[in-house]
């Protein structure tokens, strides 16, 4: 099956699913619109093709690329002309590639939801908006937005969905075919998980060993303070591994400086990370920002299979999907407030078994499979 992979950027979530479909035999060319922190770790290892499409040749010609689906028209059409394509995978956020997709190729479009625009307060839509727009023009792109997210969900061939709790929003704001809509969380690629384990640096030393793997955002700095300062505490060993603007994460290096028992650990690429896990007893995932509260109850974040993917069990603060997912697999537990994060590491024995096959994605990509085939015939 020759697969297009349509994408604004590039996302680790198109980089495991699309490499699973590779090796299941199918055919994967990569077109995509930038530049992404998931290209250097996917890029060219397993592509048919890659092409990227025309850069901007004006500031600010991005925005309105998101607002004019027909702007990508003459691209998709000659692509389509240039090679055969059985089906069109396109992925969210925004949504108007798929749009185009929907309405000028011809070909059946997979849609494909990381994360859902009318999930995220407009204040989070500032990365697709024009800084020069004042505050009504920015309400109103941000509703133009969120009526893609509506066509791309009605007017796709398929849908793919992160989790159930997302699935079960989108059809109750908008009409789908249920029968044509599946569930695929962001399960970690095989070749990303190491087969040699570190022993526990817990076994050495008889205290508990936390990771956290993700974003510091700036807007949610004084939160991430309180919260590794009720954690790092004895005999709680906080392992951080951050991302996001090295001004605020190197602030919050410099208040904890002095501490033991917080460790500031360099960004690793997949496998070398997953490897490194394997050493600490459990995985964090934190609550979300405020603002983010109503797209991060529908999440499964990538971290969420990293841990698993180490064979460490998840401590997860109680948003919808993931409480829902750890509950169900029994992969760790759920806390409220961050003294209970604490009181739970004391007093919780690791006697998790977690089986690190049932969440990888070559388990699962068949009902992406199936999900084709089904459109197809």
């Amino acid at each position: 099956m020759e697969i297009m992979c349509l994408h604004p950027y590039l996302s680790m979530r198109a980089v495991k699913e699309m490499s699973a479909l590779k090796k299941f035999g199918h055919k994967v060319t990569l077109i995509y619109e930038g530049l992404g922190c998931s290209v250097e770790q996917g890029y060219g290892s397993f592509w048919d093709l890659v092409i990227q499409l025309p850069s901007c040749t004006f500031k600010g010609e991005f925005y309105f690329r998101k607002l004019y689906p027909r702007i990508y028209k003459k691209y998709l059409k000659s692509l389509c002309e240039f090679k055969h394509f059985d089906i069109i995978h396109s992925f969210s956020l925004p949504d108007t590639l798929a749009i185009a997709a929907i309405r000028y190729s011809g070909i059946p479009v997979v849609f494909d939801s990381r994360d859902v625009s009318s999930g995220i307060d407009d204040i989070l839509l500032e990365d697709f908006k024009n800084p020069l727009l004042n505050n009504f023009q920015s309400h109103i792109y941000s509703k133009l937005i969120r009526k893609f997210e509506k066509e791309a969900n009605e007017k796709s061939s398929g849908r793919i969905y992160v989790s159930q709790e997302m699935q079960n929003y989108i059809s109750g704001i908008y009409k789908i075919d249920q029968d044509r809509s599946i569930v695929l969380p962001n399960y970690q690629s095989e070749s990303f998980i190491s087969h040699k384990i570190l022993h526990k640096l817990s076994d050495k030393d008889k205290c508990i060993h936390l990771a956290y793997i993700g974003n510091i955002l700036f807007d949610d700095f004084h939160r991430t303070i309180n919260t590794i300062k009720k954690i790092g505490v004895h005999p709680i060993h906080f392992h951080l591994y951050p991302t996001g603007d090295k001004n605020t994460i190197n602030d919050i290096k410099s208040i904890f400086r002095t501490n033991p028992f917080i460790h500031f650990h360099n960004p690793l690429p997949p496998h070398d990370l997953i490897h490194e896990l394997t050493q600490y007893d459990f995985g964090l995932t934190p609550r979300p920002p405020d603002r983010n509260v109503l797209n991060h109850g529908f999440a499964l974040p990538n971290k969420l299979f990293d841990y698993l993917s180490a064979g460490i069990p998840i401590a997860a603060r109680n948003t919808n999907s993931i409480a829902n997912f750890v509950k169900t697999n029994n992969v760790g537990f759920i806390y409220n407030e961050n003294e209970d994060l604490v009181s739970n590491l004391l007093k919780t024995s690791n006697g998790y078994k977690i089986d690190k096959t049932k969440f990888i994605m070559e388990s699962h990509i068949t009902d992406v499979i199936k999900l084709y085939e089904q459109i197809l015939n």
